[in-house]
């Protein structure tokens, strides 16, 4: 008898050992470094109004609808990444992809391939960080994308200063005109 009560809480402490391990919450990070040397980055800022009114349609990347801010100082890079791939932290890890489609103010990391991510901020979001970041192909053609929501609004106010740390006064000012 004593024997099965030991087994039975070895298995139960198994099982439960099993279900932490798996219900943990998981990191998640608004951008993890690509096996591929950056060339450029350019503070952007996508006017879609069609993503901004349908979130959850899926439209394909408008290159004339990007405009492009300012390019960052190539000597600045390595630092911006850094500091860009720190943004993040733990959530659960059941989320709901709410965006499918680029808005706002944003970041294009172009790399030695001509292929970019673009990662940018939903402005219109205010409970959240949400983030839209797609990796694209030198054609433009979407490889890979994610709607990353990432915690309470730290993030979002943390890829702000980083904005404002790495880009100018004026670049930024073109952006809420």
């Amino acid at each position: 008898m004593l024997k099965l009560v030991k087994k039975t809480l070895v298995g139960l402490l198994c099982a439960f050992m099993l279900f932490a391990w798996t219900a943990c919450d998981c990191a998640y990070s608004l951008y993890t470094r690509p096996d591929k040397e950056v060339t450029a980055i350019e503070l952007i800022y996508y006017d879609d109004l069609d993503a901004k009114a349908n979130p959850l349609v899926e439209y394909p990347l408008d290159v004339g609808k990007m405009m492009l801010l300012e390019e960052l100082d190539p000597a600045e890079i390595e630092s911006f990444l850094d500091k860009l791939c720190d943004i993040g932290e733990y959530a659960g890890p059941a989320y709901k992809q709410i965006l499918f489609s680029h808005y706002g103010k944003g970041v294009r990391i172009i790399y030695e391939d001509a292929s970019f991510t673009i990662i940018t901020l939903n402005a219109e979001e205010k409970d959240s960080d949400c983030f839209y970041v797609a990796d694209y192909d030198s054609d433009g053609n979407q490889t890979w994308s994610e709607s990353v929501i990432i915690g309470n609004n730290k993030n979002k106010g943390a890829f702000n200063n980083l904005i404002s740390e790495y880009f100018s006064a004026e670049a930024l000012v073109s952006i809420s005109e």
